[in-house]
């Protein structure tokens, strides 16, 4: 996702308008290096799969490259454990 932290304050307002309380927790992808987002942001604000793997989430919202804009065979892809 190239634009991290403006998608990230799009997501936090759209959130904080509603009645609930909402916690929010941002996730990264280790093996994956980002381009367009310092790792300093990365290191503060965002937690890998391992840190949360123990716990319990009402809802996700997964974002990401818009794929439809590459082939196929030009996606890059992580193995599965």
């Amino acid at each position: 996702m190239p634009k991290k932290i403006e998608t990230e304050n799009q997501f936090l307002r759209l959130l904080s308008n509603s009645p609930l309380q909402v916690d929010i927790q941002l996730l990264r992808i280790d093996a994956r290096e980002s381009r367009n987002t310092p790792a300093e942001h990365l290191n503060n604000f965002y937690c890998n799969f391992d840190d949360i793997c123990d716990q319990n989430f009402d809802g996700l919202i997964v974002t990401g490259a818009p794929l439809g804009l590459v082939e196929f065979n030009d996606v890059a892809y992580w193995a599965a454990d």
